[in-house]
């Protein structure tokens, strides 16, 4: 193995994708795909052909909790709206408008005034054009819409005539007539506008309300759709300040928060929390792995892979009460990849890299325990010690397995078959034993297990706990 491939390994960035490698299992792309052809709909369906008005624009909205995908969500809806677009020969009709919330949150600009630049600068290609257009609209306006004191026509030169117009947006009560003039080309034909607003739950309910009523006011311009990636509940609670319902009892509040929030998005998405299943096609594809192996990727992936169990194991008991999300799957294999990595250089079978893959996990979950217990029993050169350690992995498979059924049970077994039995506490307080990490060490691979002769005796001999016999301590 080329040690120097071990230098190539870099850390996986967190940014979203266009490619679904999250929710195979799931009917998430079906979802979308009906959603992108609402959106298209208008530029090749026949409208008298349907009872509804397809040219009615709407508000969808892409649900869930952070790091779970809604930013690849939109990314993949993207995607296939412009598809359907080239499918139908329609492409050029269509404009997208991309609005990232939190990038202008921080900015005491309001929120409308920002998303209205993308908006104008979506419909025209380019900043310079969209000026130029606005431009010549503005002599049709009056002129106290401008900045006190500017010239209008040297205004509709400079490059700061979109923020002048847009800031005056309360004062232009017909804004949304403005928009609805540029929503079709030179030649005649109508255009779709599809409005992808991003990371809104990182903002602040004022912001987001200030984004909701915007929406709001443009509802009646034909073949207008947003799309807003947000929690429901950050929704909700921006919906709840502002709609001045603070006195009302508890449930009558959430009834009218809900109807609210009904009236400013009429479709909703969820994006679901991440698949155990799913997981190994996840990995794999993080972390391509070649045919031959040959790269510092490629082995760290397949030593993951081939622990899948283990893998998850951990995962599980470093999440909490947390969702299995995407972003979650990446931190964790950015902080045990690059030891991992490292180690690699010095396994050279398989089975020496699933027990460095092993050990990693054990070290980056469980520190008490590895460095007070494992690492000592490691560097211990007499068999003793490695013995004792293999039949403790013995008794945790049992555990693990349902022949020991409580934590008490597994107590009693080690004290009564171990000389000093090892501290399964982990990171728990008080003297329960850790029984995460009981499972974890009950896992293959194991460390001294299958050459421990007391592992053995005690596998060939297993006595269970409720038949009465008395086995004296350190038997094994």
């Amino acid at each position: 193995m080329d040690g120097s491939s071990y230098r190539n390994w870099t850390f996986i960035p967190d940014r979203p994708t266009d490619e679904d490698l999250l929710w195979q299992d799931d009917n998430i792309q079906a979802k979308l795909e009906h959603i992108a052809e609402r959106i298209v709909s208008p530029l090749y369906l026949d409208a008298s052909d349907h009872p509804f008005q397809i040219s009615s624009s709407m508000t969808f909205a892409i649900n869930g909790y952070w790091g779970m995908g809604k930013s690849s969500a939109l990314k993949m809806l993207k995607k296939k709206v412009l598809a359907i677009a080239e499918r139908e020969e329609v492409k050029q009709q269509l404009k997208i408008c991309e609005y990232i919330a939190s990038a202008h949150a921080p900015f005491a600009m309001d929120a409308r005034i920002t998303l209205a630049q993308r908006i104008f600068i979506a419909l025209s290609g380019s900043g310079s054009r969209a000026i130029q257009q606005l431009g010549e609209q503005i002599n049709s306006y009056k002129d106290d819409i401008l900045v006190p004191g500017q010239d209008k026509h040297v205004i509709a030169r400079d490059s700061y005539i979109l923020q002048n117009i847009t800031t005056n947006l309360s004062r232009l009560t017909d804004f949304a007539q403005i928009l609805q003039e540029r929503m079709q080309g030179e030649d005649g034909k109508a255009y779709v506008l599809l409005v992808l607003i991003d990371d809104l739950d990182r903002c602040n309910n004022n912001f987001i309300w200030q984004i909701l009523n915007f929406i709001q006011q443009l509802s009646d311009v034909p073949n207008i759709f947003f799309v807003l990636s947000i929690e429901e509940d950050h929704l909700k609670s921006a919906i709840e300040k502002f709609s001045r319902w603070d006195t009302a009892p508890r449930d009558q509040k959430n009834a009218n928060v809900d109807f609210a929030s009904d009236k400013y998005v009429q479709h909703a998405i969820i994006v679901p929390a991440m698949s155990e299943t799913s997981l190994p096609n996840f990995i794999r594809t993080l972390m391509p792995v070649a045919g031959e192996a040959t790269k510092e990727t490629d082995y760290v992936a397949l030593a993951i892979i081939e622990n899948i169990s283990l893998f998850l194991m951990v995962l599980n008991v470093k999440r909490g009460e947390q969702p299995l999300s995407p972003r979650l799957v990446k931190r964790f294999l950015n902080s045990v990849r690059s030891e991992l990595a490292n180690r690699m250089q010095q396994a050279d079978t398989q089975e020496k890299r699933l027990k460095v893959v092993k050990e990693e996990m054990l070290k980056f979950t469980w520190t008490r325990f590895y460095e007070d217990c494992f690492l000592p029993t490691l560097s211990e050169r007499n068999t003793q010690s490695r013995d004792a350690f293999g039949l403790l992995e013995a008794i945790c498979l049992d555990f693990r397995l349902g022949e020991i059924r409580s934590g008490e049970d597994l107590l009693t077994q080690l004290k009564r078959l171990l000389k000093e039995p090892f501290d399964l506490q982990g990171y728990n307080q008080g003297t329960s034993p850790n029984l995460e990490l009981v499972k974890y060490l009950g896992m293959e691979p194991y460390w001294f297990m299958e050459q421990s002769s007391t592992a053995s005796i005690y596998q060939n001999n297993r006595i269970p706990l409720d038949t009465g016999k008395e086995l004296s301590k350190g038997s094994f």
